[in-house]
């Protein structure tokens, strides 16, 4: 397969077709386009990647809030050791307080 060297190099596949062929834009840098390039693709998967922690750790949290509502709930004698922690993720958050003196901030 020939590659024409002001197209990108990466080889992509389109709906419908079974063989993949050269990305029909423009080189913008290094013989890729914006898109393919290999630091444009590491930022795009960085950024999923965030989403898709943030998404796991906030419903990991609503998990483990309905766990423990429904141990508060059961209110059992094998369970008591564990309602301080219940109580402690009903109680509302602490207000935030800013310093007094900001010059004391490093």
């Amino acid at each position: 397969m020939m590659t024409d060297p002001g197209r990108c190099l990466r080889l992509v596949s389109a709906p419908g077709m079974w063989h993949s062929h050269q990305c029909s834009r423009k080189v913008v840098r290094d013989g890729f386009c914006t898109q393919h390039h290999p630091d444009s693709e590491k930022k795009r998967q960085d950024a999923s990647y965030a989403k898709f922690a943030e998404q796991h750790r906030r419903a990991n949290l609503r998990r483990l809030g309905a766990f423990l509502e429904w141990l508060h709930d059961r209110d059992e004698g094998a369970y008591q050791d564990l309602l301080p922690h219940v109580k402690a993720w009903r109680a509302p958050p602490a207000e935030a307080k800013a310093p007094d003196n900001f010059k004391d901030i490093p």
